[in-house]
């Protein structure tokens, strides 16, 4: 008999690549289910793209409403996590949004932060004291700015989701020990 952390009999051995956000959540879910899962990564926890990436959980900048439900969704289910790992690093700092246009000059972003607001998402309108508020070493602060409280970084997230993930009992391949010989600094094979 399997302990459930370990494996259980009926789980699947499942190789998962890459331990950014997503290859790290989903090593999670799958540990969490029975699987036994290993996690190849070509660099260090937390993934190569998600270090590098200006990216974040968010819902602004959806333009279309399904686009923006689905990612107000996906922020629910982060929120849903963290309840289930509590040290999980849901830091929601939020963002201010500054616009210009091809020639610098600022762009309003009052009907943006408007249409947003109005399908749920906590975003607002604010003016230039509210800017220096938020961005205290701004040169110069704008009117015309937004500020949206929701945003989550991913990768503390991804870094916390694969110790959850080793914890919940998956195994990771050290990059150095097993990676195929490479040329010119590009992995061949796995």
């Amino acid at each position: 008999m399997y302990n459930t952390a370990m494996g259980s009999p009926d789980g699947k051995k499942i190789i998962v690549v890459g331990a950014g956000i997503v290859g790290a959540a989903i090593a999670y879910r799958l540990t969490t289910h029975g699987h036994r899962v290993t996690v190849i990564e070509a660099d260090s926890p937390g993934g190569v793209a998600s270090p590098y990436s200006f990216g974040w959980i968010n819902s602004t900048y959806g333009f279309a409403r399904p686009y923006f439900d689905l990612r107000t969704a996906s922020m629910a289910r982060w929120r849903q996590l963290g309840e289930e790992i509590p040290e999980l690093p849901l830091t929601q700092a939020g963002c201010l949004y500054l616009a210009f246009d091809n020639d610098g000059t600022p762009l309003d972003l009052a009907a943006f932060a408007d249409a947003h607001a109005g399908w749920g998402y906590e975003i607002e309108a604010i003016g230039a004291n509210r800017v220096r508020d938020h961005a205290p070493r701004l040169r110069e602060a704008r009117e015309g700015a937004a500020f949206a409280a929701g945003d989550m970084a991913p990768l503390a997230i991804a870094r916390r989701m694969k110790i959850c993930a080793a914890d919940a009992a998956s195994s990771a391949i050290s990059p150095a020990a097993n990676a195929a010989p490479s040329r010119a600094s590009r992995r061949r094979g796995a």
